[in-house]
């Protein structure tokens, strides 16, 4: 529709074009004329009369041109808004469509359940904050959190409840970081926080108060509490790792944390692979 406007309006100037060149030509032969007679004709009446004939002539064809540029002009008007309005059209459809997008990715970066971001950003944010710490020297943390006995919750109180856990544990942690920091989750009762520009030490030590926090929030179910408690794994970036090797290195810590009688943070030995 739109191409169809933009070829009238091509084809409308060029015929105004041509328009204005006829008339121009048409006011010179006129003129020619009027000289000619001026020269030819000795008897001053009928010089007078032809004159005036030429005259007519003329004020008609500019009569004729201004009544056809006024209706054109209309028609330019016309062509121009309809053409403005479609393009407005077109600019709400693609503000719409780029938000509908802008939702729809920001859905696939979220967990539904706990409305953190999840493995696919954490994956994303990963690879940036690494090479914002290779290229600035500065350190950066990753730590794995693990909910102690999630099936058990889940089995013992329903699944449900084991969600709201889910829920409650990740707005705590949430609260609990920095804005710079990422806290995802990464599966199941299973979340990472990414730490940039944060050392190791410090970084256990958020950790630390992590655990102590969820260990003594009040969750309750039929006015009984569910005890909930975390194990953490962290680990810091050294110079020969990727991500698969600074994961790799907390997940280890993790389970050592795990099979040392969970409720533990333990930090993993930079040296180790």
């Amino acid at each position: 529709m739109v191409e169809n406007q933009l070829n009238l309006a091509v084809h409308d100037s060029r015929s105004s074009a041509a328009e204005s060149i006829e008339l121009t030509r048409g006011l010179d032969s006129q003129i020619s004329a009027l000289g000619e007679i001026a020269q030819s004709e000795p008897d001053p009446a009928n010089l007078k009369q032809s004159i005036e004939a030429r005259v007519q002539a003329i004020r008609s064809s500019l009569t004729d041109y201004v009544e056809t540029y006024r209706r054109n002009q209309t028609v330019y008007e016309t062509r121009i808004l309809d053409l403005t309005t479609q393009l407005q059209g077109f600019q709400r459809e693609s503000d719409q469509l780029r938000q509908t997008l802008a939702a729809e990715q920001e859905k696939a970066y979220r967990d539904p359940l706990t409305q953190l971001p999840n493995r696919l950003a954490y994956n994303e944010r990963a690879r940036v904050e690494l090479l914002r710490a290779r290229r600035n020297h500065s350190p950066l943390t990753l730590a794995v959190l693990d909910l102690d006995r999630f099936k058990q919750i889940n089995d013992t109180y329903g699944h449900q409840v084991g969600d709201k856990v889910l829920r409650h544990s990740a707005a705590l942690c949430q609260r609990r970081v920095r804005a710079t920091d990422l806290i995802a989750r990464f599966g199941g009762e299973e979340f990472v926080v990414l730490f940039p520009e944060t050392p190791l030490d410090r970084a256990a030590e958020v950790c630390e108060e992590l655990r102590g926090q969820l260990g003594q929030a009040a969750f309750q179910y039929q006015g009984q509490r569910v005890p909930v408690t975390i194990s953490v794994g962290v680990s810091g970036l050294v110079e020969s790792d990727t991500l698969e090797s600074l994961f790799e290195r907390a997940d280890r810590a993790l389970y050592q944390a795990k099979n040392g009688g969970r409720n533990k943070v333990s930090v993993a030995d930079p040296g180790s692979s």
